[in-house]
């Protein structure tokens, strides 16, 4: 079994820090795991791309050439090959797949837009039938944003 994941947005979105968190979890649960970063070096604004491959055996090539899921909080100049899409509403009517608000959630339900990529993370955990526990989280969860950061994780997995 190999699932490959694109995580598309743009600088200040989190797509480093969900990338490499998912990473994290997905080596916890016993995965072989690779993340790779391609961006833009504007720090805000600019395009950046996490390219996830995991395993359950040793990974031979972790190049993307059609993702499983693609996760895109905004619009992008790079054009994927996709067969399952998960995308913010924001522009969900551009595409075919699963819609969900993200960003909108994260303003109402947390009154705060920087835990949009927690949810986000939540929602790619179920897609992935990956349950991760309290305990495993806080192992790669900075302390100081745990608390918010695990219940919009469970957000994200729970919101159907």
């Amino acid at each position: 079994m190999i699932k490959r994941i694109i995580l598309a947005g743009t600088g200040g979105y989190g797509v480093k820090f969900l990338g490499t968190l998912l990473g994290k979890v997905l080596m916890l649960k016993g995965f072989q795991v690779t993340v790779t970063f391609d961006y833009d070096a504007a720090s805000r604004g600019g395009d950046i791309v996490s390219y996830l491959v995991y395993s359950d055996s040793k990974i031979g090539n972790p190049t993307i050439d059609e993702a499983d899921i693609l996760l895109r909080f905004t619009k992008t100049n790079k054009h994927f090959k996709c067969i399952k899409r998960i995308i913010d509403t924001q522009i969900a009517n551009e595409f075919e797949g699963i819609s969900f608000p993200f960003s909108k959630d994260a303003v109402e339900k947390f009154q705060d837009r920087r835990v949009t990529n927690m949810i986000a993370l939540g929602k790619l955990l179920k897609e992935l039938e990956i349950n991760a526990s309290g305990d495993e989280l806080k192992q790669i969860i900075p302390p100081q944003f745990f608390v918010k950061n695990l219940e919009a994780i469970r957000y994200g997995f729970d919101k159907s």
